[in-house]
């Protein structure tokens, strides 16, 4: 469509003027919608097309078309996280499937307005953005999205830092006094002082909308208290933190962080997720994010089991790596490393039988070596499960019999292995296949002894090392760096490969602990 035929139609649309028949006749409607008294309604956006030339934003060439989808696709990834008011984008992508002038000027107009709302409420406001900070985000439109999902949370980071960056939220330390009731109901209740964050609540309202964790109707408006905590704890899960609905200084640091250490991250993340794409062509397999403490089993490309799982901390990380599970043990004896023999002892000090108790002996080896080694039972450490996959790092999944930690939100607690809180399901979904079921697994289960149980097809496991993620609706997940590794600007680790041939993996494991058999694992 020749370009004056589409700044008529457009600034026509713009201030309310029917749409021209023709080329000739939008240039004479044109200057007479300039001066008309609907212009004064949106100059600028009648500026923007104007110093164009009536050159549409959206369609005409290959890099238009490009903006577009990166646009469109942004917008869904809004209207999916709540709708906005604004209708759905689908309906904007479908407008553009048309030849005729009139109706690609509409659309065109329409997803600028779109956009300009977009870019609103990416800076935690109602109001549109001006139409002349479009042109300083074309060379981020400009840069191709790549196929991973989190490159469109990337942009929309880009986007945030190129708006100005997330809104403060101030907060301060207030005293309160507070009821506490007296022990054993002896005597009245008595005032205790105890302090509490307070944040500015309108800040906090319009940083929540900014992340889009809050609806943009609630700006300008008295948020129900529900509705905030629920945005709060919202914001709180993205961010690994304990989803309490209450603003304190975890939460406050988390929305104060700038964003462009966030979107060094993500890319971060980025190039660690190319290695990622080749687990895609595997039948099953199961996964551990570390930061996440989740662990997943993944079965013809669906999700079959999430479960959380406790990990390494600071001092003795979980490594990362892939390997091949190979055995499964129900009730399995713990051989306690040299390293955490002291720990136990201590412990049997402070509780005199404890270790005795707990079932804990001493064994003598063929070699002459004295072990200590915990019994199967109720105190076992490793529960009454034992993922096995043999590598030279000499850790594994198991079950715990301290399953109240599950609740705590920084479960960085081991020694190294990683505790599983649904060891049976995990049990049930890598042994199906060869028969066994909930009843069979109860019966085993019910003897009391160690039973090493043999996986005929070996199922990969990842011990993956991901801060960022998206959840299961597509939000952004930004977790704790636990091992300092986004700080090192670490993308690659030497224990990750590509796993797209079970059988190879298995050689390779194979040739790599060869005579490490006999070699202590840790918890």
């Amino acid at each position: 469509m020749h370009r004056f035929s589409f700044l008529g139609v457009a600034l026509g649309l713009l201030f309310v003027l029917a749409p021209c028949a023709d080329a000739a006749a939008s240039r004479d409607v044109a200057p007479r919608a300039v001066s008309s008294g609907s212009a004064a309604g949106d100059p600028a956006l009648r500026e923007l097309y104007a110093r164009r030339g009536g050159e549409p934003l959206w369609t005409g060439s290959e890099r238009a078309a490009s903006r577009r989808a990166a646009v469109i696709a942004l917008l869904n990834r809004e209207f999916r996280l709540g709708p906005t008011g604004a209708g759905d984008p689908s309906a904007l992508e479908r407008a553009f499937a048309t030849a005729d002038g009139a109706a690609l000027a509409r659309a065109d107009l329409a997803l600028t307005r779109a956009w300009l709302a977009y870019l609103g409420r990416r800076r935690g406001t109602s109001e549109a953005a001006d139409p002349r900070v479009l042109e300083r985000l074309w060379p981020l439109l400009d840069t191709p999205l790549g196929a991973e999902p989190l490159s469109l949370a990337a942009l929309e980071l880009a986007i945030v830092d190129a708006l100005g960056g997330w809104r403060p939220v101030n907060g301060r330390l207030e005293e309160e006094l507070e009821l506490v009731a007296a022990e054993h109901g002896e005597g009245g209740a008595t005032q205790r002082a105890r302090r509490r964050w307070v944040v500015d609540r309108a800040q906090l309202v319009r940083r929540l909308v900014q992340s889009a964790d809050l609806p943009a109707r609630y700006l300008g408006a008295t948020v129900p208290e529900p509705i905030l905590q629920e945005a709060v704890r919202r914001f709180q899960r993205r961010h690994g933190l304990q989803a309490d609905g209450t603003v304190g200084s975890r939460t406050l640091a988390a929305m104060n962080e700038p964003v462009t250490e966030q979107l060094a991250r993500v890319r971060i993340n980025l190039a660690r997720a190319a290695a990622l794409e080749p687990r895609n062509g595997l039948r099953r397999y199961v996964e551990v994010n570390i930061p996440a403490f989740e662990l997943r089993y993944v079965e013809n490309g669906d999700i079959k089991l999430r479960s959380r799982v406790i990990v390494g901390d600071d001092r003795t990380p979980t490594p990362i790596f892939d390997d091949v599970i190979r055995f499964v043990e129900l009730d399995p004896s713990w051989y306690v490393p040299p390293s955490i023999v002291k720990e136990v002892l201590e412990r049997n000090d402070r509780n005199p039988g404890y270790m005795e108790r707990a079932g804990f002996v001493w064994q003598t080896t063929e070699s002459g070596r004295t072990r200590l080694v915990q019994r199967p039972g109720p105190d076992n450490v490793l529960g009454r499960f034992k993922f096995v996959f043999p590598n030279h790092h000499a850790v594994y999944l198991h079950d715990t019999a301290q399953r109240s930690l599950f609740g705590r939100a920084d479960q960085a607690l081991s020694h190294g292995c990683v505790r599983v809180e649904r060891p049976a399901e995990l049990a049930l979904a890598l042994l199906g296949e060869q028969g066994w079921t909930k009843e069979r697994l109860d019966q085993a289960l019910a003897v009391q002894r160690t039973r090493r149980i043999e996986l005929k097809d070996p199922v990969p496991v990842f011990l993956d090392y991901r801060t960022v993620d998206l959840d299961p609706d597509g939000r952004l997940v930004l977790l704790a760096d636990l091992y300092g590794h986004d700080r090192a600007e670490r993308t690659s680790f030497d224990g990750k490969r590509v796993l797209d041939d079970v059988g190879a993996v298995e050689a390779s494991i194979e040739q790599r602990n060869a005579g490490r058999a006999g070699q202590t694992m840790v918890d």
